[in-house]
């Protein structure tokens, strides 16, 4: 899209429609909860700074022999690569974690205000990566089943190349926003709902072709995903067993 004399690339539109919404969500979800707008700006941005952290960490970490020889390009993520997906999700939730510590505020309270944040903006970063071909799935090259069909469109990959495949990043962009929704919606469940949408990334990577580091025959990031679901499952039994509703 041209506005004036700057392109800005529909991904980068995407994104910033997932991050929008999913900031006036929180914003929303915080007055209700009568949090102060400076001490809920900060947290805002402390996330997003911690998410945006960890996910170019995680990708320059499994890229690590590129960067080695380029060391100064480690930070140019908008010319070089992107972010990791599992690695953006832990930056967040690490930063979540300290500023509730430090704010001395209930932890499960801080990741059910954020939760909406982060799927709704997980949501803008699939629908994104729809458009350009990244993460994209495994070509389907058989006849497929009439219940299968639903998942398999003609759908790009990083260079471009069109062929029926799985359409992960739809799916993805898909439940993230419904489950997005549902997190707004419901507040008391927007842990678990964070759970539910990482264990259905981590059955997600099996569908996709995208270079991955892999752990005998596992993605590396089957397990981040299945790692940080388990985490935020956890949470969740524990903040229903022991305070019941937290709105």
């Amino acid at each position: 899209m041209q506005i004036g004399p700057w392109f800005i690339l529909k991904y980068t539109l995407r994104v910033l429609a997932g991050l929008l919404v999913g900031v006036m969500t929180v914003w929303i979800l915080g007055w209700r909860q009568h949090l102060e707008p400076r001490r809920l700006t900060a947290l805002v941005w402390i996330v997003l700074l911690g998410a945006l952290l960890g996910g170019r960490a995680s990708y320059v970490a499994q890229h690590a022999a590129y960067f080695a020889q380029h060391p100064l390009e480690a930070g140019l993520l908008w010319r070089v690569g992107g972010l990791d997906g599992p690695g953006a999700w832990a930056g967040g939730l690490l930063a979540a974690t300290l500023w509730s510590w430090r704010a001395r505020f209930p932890l499960w309270q801080t990741w059910s205000l954020l939760a909406p944040l982060g799927l709704l903006l997980a949501a803008g970063g699939w629908w994104g990566c729809g458009d350009v071909g990244c993460a994209w799935g495994r070509e389907v090259t058989t006849a497929v089943p009439l219940w299968q069909r639903w998942l398999v469109h003609e759908t790009p990959d990083l260079y471009h190349t069109f062929a029926p495949r799985y359409a992960v990043p739809w799916l993805a962009a898909g439940a993230a926003a419904l489950v997005g929704g549902l997190a707004a919606l419901w507040p008391r469940h927007a842990i678990g709902a964070v759970a539910l949408y990482l264990a259905g990334m981590a059955a997600l990577t099996l569908l996709r072709a995208d270079p991955a580091p892999l752990v005998g025959n596992l993605r590396l990031d089957t397990g981040f995903y299945a790692l940080l679901a388990l985490i935020c499952g956890l949470i969740a039994g524990h903040t229903y067993r022991n305070y019941g509703d937290p709105t």
